[in-house]
């Protein structure tokens, strides 16, 4: 969501109390706001040939280019005890599953 909407949604969410923050655009970065309306947590297998695509991998020990292709090992590495690109874990991404198994990850770019 982004614009008005947003913030009509974000501040319904509790997520901006308006007390404490009057201006919603410090709670909103970069003017987008996502919902998740389904917090229930469910537990899929992952094919062994999933494609795992980034968008914004970071900077330094963390960069790669746009849909680039990472591997399994390194995409679980962002919730590791001591991870390398710790900020990575809070990207929203698109999962795909044909199946019930997962056979394609996308990061959600958010400009």
């Amino acid at each position: 969501m982004t614009g008005d909407e947003a913030i009509r949604v974000i501040r319904e969410d509790g997520k901006c109390p308006p007390d404490i923050y009057p201006d919603p655009s410090y709670c909103i970065p970069n003017g987008y706001y996502i919902r998740n309306q389904n917090p229930k947590i469910r537990t899929f297998e992952v094919s062994k040939n999933v494609e795992i695509l980034m968008q914004t991998y970071g900077s330094g020990k963390c960069h790669v280019r746009q849909n680039e292709k990472v591997s399994y090992e390194i995409f679980k590495s962002f919730w590791g005890s001591n991870p390398t690109c710790v900020h990575l874990k809070d990207l929203p991404c698109n999962v795909e599953v044909k199946n019930g198994i997962v056979t394609k990850i996308t990061e959600q770019f958010i400009p």
